[in-house]
């Protein structure tokens, strides 16, 4: 397994303009046991933006969890469709309207990047994207511990939340 996933703690980075995370030990060992209080936003971290996020949809509670498992790749702007379902692109730049473009002719669940957004407001890749079903992973980690040429089974398992989206635990496992 290849954790995919941000820790979460006071440092994760947020988007522009969200509140900062706050994780406080509410409770101790010396009181009898270990307890602690998160306050988070949805898009904060490794999460995974539903339809409802930008368009009218299900909310992540009401999607079935095969929606949040795939097979996928590490793919660029040159990819040649494979039957994924997931496609991971290692960027740190927007993606381009082309690029979304190509991405939507395929019958894909999600697509998972390194950062924190696909594109900027009016957030019309988000739309896009969304309006063919297809769910964004933003935050990932690690994703250079993937190779190109490989097969991952890809997992993006969301919090069973009446939200539009979801903080996730990405992981990825090689399909022999």
């Amino acid at each position: 397994m290849i954790d995919l996933t941000k820790v979460i703690n006071e440092s994760l980075e947020t988007y522009p303009g969200d509140p900062k995370v706050s994780l406080k030990q509410i409770s101790s060992l010396s009181e009898g046991y270990n307890d602690y209080q998160l306050s988070i936003n949805m898009h904060t971290g490794t999460h995974i933006d539903g339809i409802n996020h930008m368009i009218k949809g299900p909310l992540i509670s009401d999607i079935p969890l095969d929606r949040f498992i795939g097979k996928g790749r590490l793919i660029d702007e040159d990819f040649i469709y494979q039957d994924e379902e997931v496609f991971i692109i290692n960027t740190d730049i927007y993606l381009s309207s082309l690029f979304v473009d190509k991405i939507c002719g395929y019958p894909i669940k999600f697509i998972v990047l390194p950062i924190n957004s696909v594109d900027a407001y009016p957030y019309d890749l988000h739309k896009k994207l969304f309006s063919h079903g297809i769910m964004i992973v933003e935050n990932a980690a690690n994703l250079d511990l993937l190779s190109k040429d490989i097969l991952y089974e890809v997992y993006a398992i969301p919090l069973k939340i009446e939200a539009d989206s979801s903080l996730i635990r990405l992981f990825a496992k090689v399909i022999k």
